[in-house]
């Protein structure tokens, strides 16, 4: 709820209890005037200044309801008085004239969305264009046997064999490249000597190899 709508529904229910307070006080002297006409009416009709005296205390009486009434409308009023929701409407739900600074800044962001679709829409025709060009030279270079480039020829399988062959020497090569530089690490112990040495010696087999030992 908004804050003019509180304060508007706060007068309408300031102005009703004002009101019903007002009815009060008209219904407790209309009581108390059929009070004093009744105990006049038993005393007899205690003579004129009796009757003065009722009729003056009821105009003041009177008097007293219109002065409260009068204060009561003239509180109302100053609030900004009871609107009736069927003939006027809360100033809360008068539409308000959009101010200039608003009207500016929509407008001003209107444009600029505007402008900003413009720009997309031109960057994507572009990237269409430049497209639709490459996809055109290219087929133009598969049509035209001049610009085409001729298939590569298919490896020999001997070729193939060969570089693999390589491939697997390097490999291997590489690999007791990392256990010597392992090795170079760790401290050499006398087992590790006498293998290397083992390894070191030729290796002769063969016939000649008998003969020689013999």
């Amino acid at each position: 709820m908004t804050r003019a709508a509180e304060s508007a529904r706060r007068e309408e229910e300031e102005a009703s209890s004002a009101e019903r307070a007002t009815r009060e006080r008209e219904s407790e002297a209309a009581r108390e005037q059929m009070q004093r006409a009744q105990s006049m009416q038993r005393g007899g009709g205690g003579g004129e200044s009796g009757r003065q005296g009722g009729d003056g205390a009821a105009s003041s009486q009177s008097q007293s309801q219109s002065q409260s009434q009068s204060q009561s409308q003239s509180q109302s009023q100053s609030r900004g008085g009871v609107w009736d929701a069927s003939q006027l409407r809360p100033p809360s739900q008068e539409p308000r004239p959009p101010s200039r600074g608003r009207a500016d800044a929509a407008e001003k962001r209107q444009k600029y969305f505007a402008d900003l679709a413009r720009r997309q829409h031109a960057r994507e025709s572009q990237e269409l264009r430049e497209r639709l060009s490459r996809r055109a030279e290219s087929e133009m270079d598969q049509n035209d046997p001049r610009r085409s480039s001729p298939p590569r020829p298919a490896t020999p399988p001997e070729v193939r064999q060969r570089r693999e062959m390589a491939r697997e020497r390097e490999e291997q090569r590489e690999e007791m490249e990392r256990r010597k530089r392992e090795m170079l690490k760790q401290p050499m112990t006398a087992a590790d000597r006498e293998r290397e040495l083992v390894q070191a010696r030729p290796h002769h087999t063969g016939p000649h190899t008998t003969a020689f030992a013999r």
